[in-house]
């Protein structure tokens, strides 16, 4: 196997030759469909050091990936110099969060990781895996023999579904196939919405209506996240760039999904997600809160776009990965995804796990003693995508 590294400034039709080639089945999801590659790469500054990996196979290229470089510093301690798959290493261009993320392969093509890593080029010393598909590689690789290297799993996040076929089967009564506290609020929000109107599910079909959505759903956003204190994901003038771009190239491919749930003349939310392969990925929403907090504008939302896609013909509803309980109280079924590291032999990897793992057994004496049983932890590298 040999490694060809392409810079994305210099060879951007090559890397959409290769990219499109290895996923002319279909890429394993929108996050490493064209679409959205070809979106992000564009959007990028000249000052991003971003390559397409591609590995050749007598001459052919069987397996390819983007490797972006950073100094990565943990815990203000531990600094390490590493390759990113499929991200950048800056934190303001990785803000989409690639999930269900992997290496194109050709079909057939056995993925050896610790091969690859051998070929990659530089004084690295980590390469960060992060978001990685269950079923994809290099997840499913990730228990071969490794030496020299260490394959680290930093942390493993649940990525909530609901199975449309199930919604279909159930006559389009999604609320009948949740727990009873959950389907109880969904049927009194409805009652209670109802009261004041028609409550009626808008998806845009035309450029205009879908703008008009996202800069309700951003508003909506950023008013419910500085309520709090927070900064919100569209306070990001490249991120919000970066989906209008997204939008104005792929809506008419029946890629993009921007719902408006309505009340009378009144927004409940909006939501704006993913549509691909017949997998729905909900991605970002922006809700009318209110002080009733039986009204519970989230739920009516989801309820609304899952039973849209059921009707529809969807596979999935993906709720992307997190530990947010209306995910998991919403969901029908779950998966998990992971952040892996593959690190080089050093003693300051051995002394950070050595120290990972005293305070991770440290917190759970702590809970323990504080309430009696040890309760959940919540992994240490987890990480919001911050939606409302």
């Amino acid at each position: 196997m040999t490694l060809q590294l392409l810079d994305i400034r210099n060879s951007r039709l090559e890397i959409e030759s290769v990219w499109k080639q290895l996923s002319k089945d279909g890429a394993p999801s929108y996050f490493l469909s064209w679409a959205w590659i070809g979106n992000w790469i564009d959007s990028l500054p000249a000052s991003v050091d971003l390559n397409l990996a591609i590995f050749h196979e007598d001459g052919e290229p069987v397996i390819a990936c983007f490797l972006g470089r950073s100094v990565v510093v943990r815990q203000r301690v531990f600094r390490s110099h590493a390759y990113l798959l499929n991200q950048t290493g800056n934190r303001v261009f990785d803000q989409v969060y690639i999930e269900y993320n992997g290496f194109l392969s050709k079909p057939g093509v056995v993925v050896n990781l610790r091969e690859m890593a051998d070929l990659l080029p530089g004084k690295w010393e980590e390469l960060y895996l992060s978001g990685l598909d269950p079923e994809g590689q290099p997840a499913q690789c990730l228990e071969q023999e490794a030496g020299p290297y260490h394959y680290m799993i930093a942390n493993r996040l649940p990525s909530p579904y609901v199975d449309l076929e199930r919604v279909r089967q159930s006559s389009g009564d999604y609320a009948s196939l949740m727990g009873k506290n959950t389907r109880s609020q969904i049927r009194r929000a409805y009652q209670l919405y109802r009261q004041r109107g028609v409550v009626a599910c808008e998806v845009a079909s035309d450029q205009q209506t879908a703008e008009s959505i996202f800069d309700e759903m951003v508003d909506l956003h950023q008013r419910s996240w500085e309520a709090r204190g927070k900064k919100g994901a569209f306070a990001s003038e490249w991120f919000r760039t970066f989906h209008l771009r997204l939008i104005q190239d792929r809506l008419a491919s029946g890629e993009i999904q921007l719902t408006r749930v309505r009340c009378g003349a009144e927004t409940i939310g909006c939501l704006y997600s993913f549509n691909y392969n017949g997998r729905v990925y909900f991605y970002q929403s922006g809700l009318r809160y209110e002080a009733d907090n039986r009204m519970k504008p989230g739920l009516i939302c989801h309820a609304e776009a899952i039973q849209h896609n059921a009707r529809m013909g969807a596979s999935e509803y993906d709720f992307l990965a997190g530990f947010d309980v209306y995910k998991e109280r919403l969901a029908t079924h779950s998966r998990t995804l992971v952040w892996a590291r593959v690190q080089k032999p050093r003693l300051k990897f051995r002394i950070e796990s050595m120290a990972r793992g005293i305070a991770l057994h440290a917190m759970e004496r702590y809970r323990a003693r504080r309430n009696g049983h040890p309760g959940r932890l919540v992994p240490l590298a987890q990480r919001s995508r911050g939606v409302a």
